[in-house]
């Protein structure tokens, strides 16, 4: 049963005239190519989108993968159209071309992924440090009743949650003079606490003092890294792209390749005598 099917298949593909059966093939490559275009364009918001690195290199890794199954329908496609088609898959390759241009530019950014990481630096590690910091305040603050000893702790610990505050817009904000602003508040009230911690405890705040110093010290490094990977903006930078410079050369693709679809569906309806 299976061999006479089999042999009825072959029969019948063999019946065909040639230039049908290359039609056919080309129309077959087109779809491929719409299909795959498609896919490669949902994984690329996916890896933006996505919330770890496991997530966003293997989304990453897919897009990549369906991009080079249009390449590869393409070259065959190439090999086949008639001079009457050459215009559009000319047209469509161009455009083509510009979505993988756009495409090289937003995968290693999302891939990357510095402003994810720098939350959970900020939300994790320096969030950790910082109560550290507010609890041997605390306790100093409990060790005296001197007025300007309780003004001083109490202006270290506004200050310090000032910067915490800081680290997540400073993580969404999109321009480098923004940025630098943020940091050039955080540096100075850095500074303060600094000056703060330096000046002489009075009798009996000294050992939670020097304890909050050295939690502070862990703060700051942590917050440095917070504002290292911030500054890479990786995420907020691939969104933008996908957002906004990736949908019109998709469209345009997308538009390209329905006019190709169409001229060989015109070649394919040709006569054949």
């Amino acid at each position: 049963m299976h061999r006479a099917l089999l042999s009825t298949l072959t029969f019948l593909a063999c019946s065909q005239p040639p230039a049908l059966v290359q039609d056919a093939r080309k129309l077959e490559l087109a779809r491929s190519v719409q299909r795959e275009m498609a896919a490669s364009v949902e994984f690329e918001k996916s890896a933006v989108l996505a919330f770890t690195d496991e997530e966003s290199e293997a989304f990453a890794s897919m897009s990549a993968a369906a991009s080079s199954n249009v390449d590869r329908s393409l070259a065959e496609l190439s090999q086949l159209v008639v001079p009457s088609e050459r215009a559009a898959l000319g047209e469509f390759s161009e455009a083509w071309g510009k979505v993988k241009e756009v495409d090289a530019r937003i995968l290693p950014l999302a891939v990357a992924n510095t402003n994810l990481k720098a939350a959970r630096v900020s939300f994790e590690d320096a969030a950790k440090a910082l109560e550290a910091v507010l609890s041997r305040l605390e306790a100093a603050e409990a060790a005296t009743t001197d007025p300007s000893e309780l003004r001083r702790l109490a202006h270290v610990s506004r200050a310090a949650l000032h910067i915490q505050a800081r680290h997540m817009q400073h993580n969404v904000e999109q321009s480098d003079a923004g940025m630098s602003a943020l940091e050039a508040q955080i540096a100075g009230w850095e500074a303060e606490v600094d000056a703060a911690l330096a000046l002489p405890p009075r009798a009996g705040v000294r050992p939670p003092l020097d304890e909050a110093r050295a939690a502070w010290e862990q703060y700051k490094s942590l917050t440095a890294e917070v504002l290292r990977l911030s500054r890479l903006n990786t995420n907020v930078s691939s969104f933008v792209m996908s957002v906004r410079d990736k949908p019109p050369v998709s469209d345009a693709a997308r538009r390209s390749l329905e006019k190709l679809l169409r001229e060989l569906a015109v070649t394919g309806r040709r006569p054949t005598r």
